[in-house]
Formats: C-alpha cells, structure tokens, sequence
C-alpha cells in the first residue's frame, strides 16, 4: 500500500496521501471521501497546553493557536523544519485541501482541526517563517510557549526513564541461540552505544573482539576442549573467594531456577556439570564478544569495562539481539590469549554470546529476580 491507493471500506472509500510533514519516510496520510476527512501522520503543529484540552476541537480551545506556537512545535518536534524550505509544504498542502474538500484535518497528536482554512493561514506564517525567528507574540503567547516547553521537557523526560525501564526489565541473559547470524550493521550499533560508556579520566581501557562465523567456531572448540578436558583455570582477575549470606541465597535460587526449567533433578552433578559446559559452547550463539581491559588499570579498569558491558546488555536488548555476560570464559584467560594472540598486557575480564534468543529453549523459559530497593540502598539525610 502506498500514495494512491484506495480501500473500499463500504460505502467510503480512503485514499492513501502522501505526507506533506511527517518525522519518518515511511509516513503516509489518508483521507476519507465520506466524512470529507483528511488523517494526518503527526501532530500538525496544534498542541494542548493542560491535560482538560485533550478531548477539545480546535474551535474549542480556549485560544486559537498562533503561528509562534505552531513554530515552536515544529522546532521541537520537527527538528529538520529548522533547516528546509518549506514553501514547497505550504503550497503542496494548500493545493491538498482544494483538492481534497476538507471538513476535519485529525492528526495523530493534538486537537482534531475542525477551521482547515484558518489551519492552512498559521501553518503558512509558521513554515514560511524566517529560519529559527518565532513572529511576535504577546505576554499570553509567550506564557503559553513556556508552558508548551516545560510540559515537552517534561514528556520527554518520562519517555526517556520508561524506556529505560523498559529495556532493564526485558532483558534476560540468553541461555540458547539460534545459529542465524547477525547483520555486521546490527553488531555495530550496539557497539557504537556501548562506546558511550563512562570510564574513569575518560580512559575508556575496553578492548572488544567479536567473532563471527568460522572464527566463532574455532574458537567455540578451544574454549570447550579446555573446560571439557579439565585444563588449568587460570584467570586474570581473582574469582569470588566465596558467596556468603543472601550472596550464596540469590546464586543458589537462579541456579536451581535454570536446573528446573531443564528438568534436571537437585543433586544431579553430573547434569549439572554438563549444563556447565554449555557456557564454553556459547549456548549456540553465533558471535562472541571477548572484553578486554588494560593491565596497568587494575580494578578500576574492570569497572570501567563493567559499565560498558551494561550499556552494551541494554543495546543489544533495544535491538532484539539476545545477550549473556559470560565471565566463565575468563576462568581460561590463558586460552582466550593465545587464541586471539593478546599480550599480557590485556587482561580478559569476560566475554558476551550473542545473536537471536531461541523461544521454545526451555532454558530460557525463566527470569530471575532482583532485590527490593531497601535491601541494598541507604538513604543519609533528607
């Protein structure tokens, strides 16, 4: 379906338009030949200033919105209509309406345009403007700028913590991947956000290797015939010298949440050596990414590597790419630097499997918890 299509919907026919203002190529408008009703793919520049608004026709609202304020949404919400010649829109969509006998313009943000002539005289003021100049506006207009600002600012704001959330609560570690490879492009993205990470004096110490295809394979072979074959578990970083406490509590219950999702039986060793050994077979990903740190940066290099590996959980989740932290794949740091032919002064601090998540895997059948937000943070002072 595109610019020109029309759809029988019974008794009304809707014409597909193409959109004259839209934030995406991929935007189309529509208009409906019964009610004489053109739908619009944005906001059109008309925004509500308080919450009682919202259900009001444009010849509703309490004052009519001016030209400066259609400008205003379109710098904030338009950023390219900065930058255009937008002459070409105005007369593109004036011809549109006389073309199209107009009765309501319904955008997808914003009062339902019940006056589209008087529509068509702001937009062409707002458009035609000279680039980043607002007209005049009087006291009124300006406190209602404000207001359209800060509730902006603020939407804005809350949209950006709820993906935030969002991402954090969906991700899980992926514990088995189908074999499709990803696009290079998709990996580079996610690597691109994962760049942005803070590290101290800005030192940024993470070195990554990603391996894909045969590369991923031969790799797979050496780390799994070092950990089936009971090499030496040499690691760069000491390991935990034991779980103690609530430590030991939360380690034991997602332990035994992945053993009962495979049906193996508490107690079975030997199932769960070989659920083990899985780790060192990449759970099937097809990529694996090897994070590296400097040595010279000790520990403090491994925290900085430590939030680049959570930015890179959180892209990888963003893109559908399913991730697991690995940092069973350090226990052979030895392995992975002769493997990949690293100095000594790289020290390996984990490795990440990913690619696309297996579904119906009932290893990845169950999310683990997290603690209550009382049980690890204090708060000092009001």
């Amino acid at each position: 379906m595109g610019g020109g299509h029309q759809q029988d919907l019974g008794g009304r026919t809707l014409e597909i338009l193409p959109a004259l203002i839209h934030d995406l190529p991929a935007s189309y408008w529509a208009y409906d030949d019964q009610d004489k009703t053109l739908f619009v793919s944005d906001g059109f520049a008309f925004s509500q200033y308080d919450s009682a608004e919202c259900i009001l026709l444009s010849h509703e609202l309490p004052k009519p919105t001016t030209a400066a304020e259609a400008r205003l949404v379109l710098d904030l919400a338009l950023y390219w209509s900065r930058y255009a010649d937008n002459a070409a829109i105005v007369t593109d969509l004036a011809e549109m309406l006389r073309k199209y006998e107009t009765r309501m313009i319904c955008p997808a943000h914003g009062s339902v345009i019940t006056e589209p002539s008087k529509l068509l005289a702001v937009m062409d003021a707002a458009l035609r403007g000279e680039i980043g100049v607002y007209p005049p506006v009087d006291g009124a207009v300006a406190e209602r700028s404000d207001q359209l600002v800060h509730k902006v600012k603020m939407d804005v704001a809350a949209q950006q913590i709820e993906a935030l959330e969002y991402l954090a609560s969906r991700r899980r570690s992926c514990r088995a991947f189908k074999p499709t490879p990803l696009a290079r492009e998709s990996i580079q993205r996610i690597l691109g956000v994962a760049q942005k990470a803070a590290s101290w004096c800005n030192s940024q110490p993470w070195q990554i290797i990603i391996t894909s295809g045969d590369e991923t394979a031969r790799f797979r072979e050496a780390m799994y015939n070092a950990a089936r074959n009971g090499a030496p578990q040499r690691g760069d970083f000491p390991f935990p010298r034991e779980y103690q406490g609530v430590y030991a509590e939360r380690r034991r219950e997602s332990g035994f949440q992945l053993y009962s999702a495979l049906n193996i039986p508490r107690g079975d060793k030997l199932a769960y050596a070989r659920q083990a050994l899985e780790n060192f077979n990449f759970f099937g990903a097809p990529h694996v990414a090897v994070v590296t740190t400097d040595e010279a940066l000790g520990v403090y290099g491994a925290v900085d590597c430590g939030a680049y590996v959570a930015n890179f959980l959180l892209a990888a989740e963003a893109s559908g790419v399913a991730a697991v932290p690995q940092a069973s794949l350090a226990f052979y740091s030895d392995v992975v630097r002769e493997h990949f032919g690293l100095g000594s002064d790289r020290k390996i601090l984990c490795g990440i499997s990913l690619g696309i998540a297996d579904p119906d895997h009932p290893a990845n059948s169950f999310r683990t918890s997290r603690a209550e937000l009382a049980e690890v943070v204090s708060f000092v002072g009001d």
